[in-house]
């Protein structure tokens, strides 16, 4: 367990917002519950386990969670996960 510190770049949040501006108002509670939970669980895997997932390109990993995939790195010299950016559901990525 290395206890990694996680670090979310500003597109991690840029993603969430796009998705908040697609959703109707009075579900937007729900989603942010939802997101909140794949998101603790994403802090969670990726600090304890950063290197787990195969690279991706170059040092780029990504970790899948519910169908959301987060783009990360791990920056071993200082023991921090850089989240990239978070990819939504059906969105064409790759």
């Amino acid at each position: 367990m290395k206890g990694a510190t996680i670090i979310l770049a500003p597109e991690v949040d840029a993603a969430i917002l796009r998705l908040i501006d697609h959703v109707d108002p009075s579900d937007i509670p729900n989603v942010l519950r939802f997101l909140d939970g794949i998101h603790q669980r994403m802090a969670r895997t990726l600090s304890a386990f950063p290197e787990a997932d195969v690279a991706f390109q170059g040092s780029v990993r990504f970790l899948a969670l519910e169908g959301y995939t987060y783009l990360y790195e791990y920056h071993g010299d200082l023991n921090e996960v850089h989240v990239l950016d978070l990819m939504m559901p059906g969105q064409n990525w790759r």
